[in-house]
């Protein structure tokens, strides 16, 4: 009887340590993670698409960006092209009532 009590109380103790091994790895990937997340949204925050760019692409990477990047500039002055004539079309329609 003592002997089974003794091998019990030895595999609760050895599923213990297992349990607490596996919290504290899960801690450090936590801890892992997050510095990570912080240097990426450090590295985002300081970075500049005219400055940058020539240094991380390359070729017809960094042309392909370019272009990218002009289209995206000019989609956005037309959208606030558009935008400012909604915005004027509205304040007529509120001025005639």
């Amino acid at each position: 009887m003592q002997e089974r009590l003794r091998r019990w109380e030895d595999r609760e103790a050895n599923k213990i340590k297992t349990l607490e091994r596996d919290a504290e790895r899960e801690r450090r990937l936590l801890e892992d993670r997050e510095r990570a997340a912080k240097k990426l949204r450090q590295f985002l925050e300081d970075y500049l698409d005219e400055r940058d760019d020539p240094k991380y692409y390359k070729g017809s990477k960094l042309e392909q960006k370019k272009l990218d990047r002009a289209r995206e500039m000019e989609r956005d002055l037309e959208d606030r092209r558009k935008e400012s004539a909604e915005l004027e079309e509205l304040r007529v329609q509120i001025a005639r009532y």
